[in-house]
């Protein structure tokens, strides 16, 4: 495997690549209905300035998709992708479907994974401020999309750069 094929850029779906603001009312009751969120998913919109940095990154490194969405919903994830024409990542992990931790430690065990195979991560791309800092904690830079987790501006360009030593 050559350089370019190790570097990675690693990038989240939900509030990033894909715009779930019309799926996030699920979310909102005393009990969140993470079923019907996650089922809804195919209705997503995609969001253009992320995509338009994943495709113009292909010719520099490969990419990956993280995502907190359960492994069930693989099927209507990658239709999602394939019907947004979103070129097929490296690897698209996904959470176990009985897996109920954190984002950020989720996460952050694919991150360890994605390293142990021999990929060195030179970016990433996340809405939430906690994932952020994860990366960071991690030497990964990652530049912060406003999606969900700030119910609508879409992308903000935030960096969190990564600790130099």
């Amino acid at each position: 495997m050559n350089v370019k094929q190790r570097r990675v850029a690693i990038f989240d779906l939900d509030g990033c690549m894909a715009d779930d603001l019309d799926r996030l009312h699920f979310l909102t009751h005393q009990e969140p209905d993470w079923e019907a969120y996650f089922n809804a998913c195919w209705g997503d919109k995609p969001v253009l300035p992320v995509l338009a940095i994943y495709h113009a990154l292909g010719s520099y490194c490969s990419r990956v998709v993280f995502t907190g969405r359960p492994e069930r919903t693989r099927a209507l994830t990658v239709n999602w992708m394939s019907r947004h024409d979103i070129d097929r990542p490296l690897d698209l992990y996904m959470r176990r479907n009985d897996d109920d931790r954190d984002n950020p430690v989720v996460k952050e065990g694919m991150l360890r994974d994605l390293r142990s195979r021999g990929y060195i991560p030179i970016m990433a791309f996340d809405d939430i401020q906690a994932i952020a800092e994860m990366y960071h904690a991690n030497n990964v830079p990652c530049f912060l999309c406003w999606g969900s987790e700030d119910l609508g501006l879409k992308f903000g360009g935030k960096v969190v750069p990564a600790t130099t030593n």
